[in-house]
């Protein structure tokens, strides 16, 4: 099923087996062809049509699991890489205007990160980020950025005055950059069973459905992070910054911790709201358990 689905790949839309197909085109491509099968209401579809329709997306959601655990192997070496010399250009920058934070964390469960992006939307209706040069799942900065800072400002609420004021001077708000920033999260190790994507299901019970005796269950199968994976990313923490009518600054120590231990009293209000919000998790549906992490490395 799946070689016969790569080589059909391979001949309709001109990839080779050097080339390691670009799964973001992929879906794009194979998928609107996908959904054109689905809506095609001419005289030539019939009812019988779905079963096949719904067969070419089990398959192709097949392929794109297999294919990119054999082009994450290609690619690892290469995004360590990338991930360090970003470490050392930011080291550089800064010296001694801040310090940077060195994060790895593992999925406890499946990650689900973009639901409303573009690769997997088509045709499998729920969205994930994928990385637009390495061609993996990642998580945005931006992301990070924000569950970082609700955690903060959860976790310090009665304990921070004017937690909201604290979180505009470390995090920024349109007026004034923040103290702290983020890189995007990038994979650097496989995940459960040597995946980094993994299917799942949602199965709507009650979609145009009037009442209980008019329920039609209808699967809608997706894909997801294997749980499992590893991601890291930076922080970068600048001391000060000043404007015309203030300075902000961050205070080492109760702020956030120089040299972080593994010790609850050595670590600073920021660090415990990063590995709060971490634990908490990124992304959709962490409510239910996705997309939550374990911190194992910190420094």
């Amino acid at each position: 099923m799946y070689f016969k689905l790569k080589y059909y790949l391979m001949k309709e839309f001109k990839f080779t087996e050097q080339a390691n197909i670009n799964l973001l085109s992929a879906t794009i491509t194979h998928g609107s062809y996908l959904f054109f099968k689905k809506g095609n209401k001419t005289k030539e579809y019939r009812e019988d049509k779905k079963e096949t329709y719904e067969r070419d997306r089990r398959e192709f959601l097949e392929f794109l699991v297999k294919n990119e655990s054999e082009y994450f192997k290609s690619k690892k070496n290469e995004i360590k890489q990338y991930l360090d010399d970003l470490k050392s250009y930011l080291e550089s920058y800064f010296k001694e205007l801040g310090l940077i934070r060195e994060v790895e964390i593992r999925l406890s469960e499946r990650g689900v990160f973009g639901v409303g992006s573009v690769f997997g939307q088509i045709p499998f209706e729920v969205g994930l980020y994928m990385h637009p040069y390495f061609n993996v799942p990642y998580i945005p900065a931006s992301s990070i950025k924000g569950a970082i800072r609700s955690a903060y400002h959860n976790l310090f609420e009665k304990k921070v005055a004017n937690a909201e004021e604290k979180c505009k001077e470390i995090f920024g708000d349109e007026h004034f950059a923040g103290l702290i920033g983020f890189t995007d999260a990038l994979p650097i190790e496989l995940g459960e069973n040597g995946y980094v994507l993994y299917p799942d299901i949602i199965n709507p019970h009650y979609k145009d459905a009037e009442n209980e005796m008019s329920v039609s269950p209808s699967p809608i199968i997706y894909l997801t992070v294997a749980p499992g994976t590893v991601f890291k990313f930076l922080i970068y923490i600048t001391k000060e910054r000043r404007n015309r009518e203030r300075k902000r600054e961050i205070r080492f120590g109760g702020d956030i911790a120089e040299k972080p231990k593994p010790e609850m009293k050595s670590l600073g209000y920021i660090d415990l709201a990063i590995l709060y919000g971490l634990t908490l998790g990124i992304g959709a549906k962490t409510s239910l358990g996705y997309s939550s992490f374990e911190v194992i490395k910190y420094e």
